[in-house]
């Protein structure tokens, strides 16, 4: 599920380690779906918290080698955060078994198909 794989390189050492941080983030929130809601919120709060860091990291550097689809990239980065925030009001709110695994699918689905489909799209800026 959120294994680090050789495939998901983006060719930059930093970022790939900011991925890998953020993947072990994602086992950790899904080794909390047991526990009690502030766990949970907690869990996804550091994800938060570290997706931002990483994506503006990300951010300055592929802004700082004139990659041509940053915009693009930089709302992506902005629905994911906003989705993300929604989540963390909604366990708050109504937390759930169903809202956790929701969240899980989620995150499963958008960080693996960002990595692979788009960050991997700038790799080619690092060669």
């Amino acid at each position: 599920m959120f294994e680090w794989q050789a495939k998901l390189s983006v060719g930059h050492d930093p970022l790939d380690q900011e991925h890998q941080s953020l993947l072990k983030l994602m086992v950790d929130f899904k080794s909390k779906l047991p526990e009690s809601t502030e766990a949970i919120y907690q869990a996804l709060l550091e994800l938060v918290v570290a997706s931002q860091s990483h994506f503006f990291h990300e951010e300055e550097l592929l802004e700082s080698l004139s990659y041509g689809n940053l915009q693009a990239h930089k709302r992506i980065h902005r629905n994911l955060l906003a989705k993300l925030q929604d989540y963390l009001k909604l366990i708050k709110s109504e937390d759930s078994r169903e809202l956790r695994t929701e969240i899980l699918y989620f995150l499963e689905a958008w960080w693996m198909g960002h990595i692979k489909n788009v960050d991997r799209r700038y790799a080619p800026v690092f060669s």
